[in-house]
């Protein structure tokens, strides 16, 4: 099975290209510009590398969250268009599930992070069990304090929100641990990966029905009902 996959969460854009649970290419790019500009081309791009046509793609996926809302919102629109143009199935990934995927190996708790601006983070809790990562913290947004006082046990932070708790790091020696730098970067091939079990399992949403996990609302609609 062929998957397409984007990851547009954070302030980095990736496209991979997966057969069956093996990546065949992958492009990353961080360049402070909207992911509007760029994506559609890396698509372009990794197919033409990949020597594989749009047609040849068994499936989508792409992560949904939670990250900023104009980067989900891009990505989301341009899954749901090639899945709707080749009439393909398309599999949505929780972008803090596919951080954690990227330190599977870790023997302790995986907490990934991102940040969410106004000084809180996005973060969840991910256990692994045999080939699978048990959610153990539901995705939230809440501020490095609150973090802290809910993280149940040791672990490892991973993602660009781990930045933002440095301090945490400092006074708790030993409980926290942070993965190498180059993992803080979600990658797409994280969220192929993650895809392929469920569609394997049959696990596909339709394209109309993707919606972005923001898990909390965008500053403007907090404008508006203050």
């Amino acid at each position: 099975m062929k998957i397409l996959a984007v990851d547009t969460s954070t302030k980095s854009c990736s496209v991979a290209i997966t057969k069956d649970d093996n990546l065949i290419i992958e492009l990353l790019l961080e360049s402070g510009q909207t992911h509007s500009i760029h994506l559609m081309a890396m698509v372009k791009q990794a197919l033409k590398l990949a020597m594989i046509a749009v047609d040849e793609i068994d499936g989508y996926a792409v992560a949904i969250g939670p990250g900023t809302f104009t980067g989900l919102r891009i990505g989301l629109s341009t899954i749901k268009g090639l899945a709707a143009a080749t009439d393909k199935p398309v599999v949505a990934i929780s972008t803090l599930k596919a951080l954690a995927f990227q330190a599977f190996e870790h023997t302790n708790v995986i907490y990934p992070m991102i940040d969410a601006r106004r000084g809180e983070i996005y973060f969840a809790g991910y256990r692994q069990l045999e080939e699978t990562l048990i959610e153990i913290i539901a995705p939230q947004a809440a501020s490095v304090q609150d973090f802290l006082n809910l993280a149940p046990e040791p672990g490892l932070l991973i993602g660009n929100g781990v930045s933002l708790c440095n301090d945490l790091i400092n006074n708790k020696t030993g409980f926290f641990q942070t993965a190498p730098d180059h993992l803080h970067t979600l990658r797409a091939s994280a969220v192929a990966h993650l895809s392929f079990k469920q569609f394997s399992e049959n696990k596909i949403v339709m394209p109309e029905t993707l919606v972005p996990q923001y898990i909390r609302k965008s500053d403007a609609e907090l404008r508006i009902r203050s």
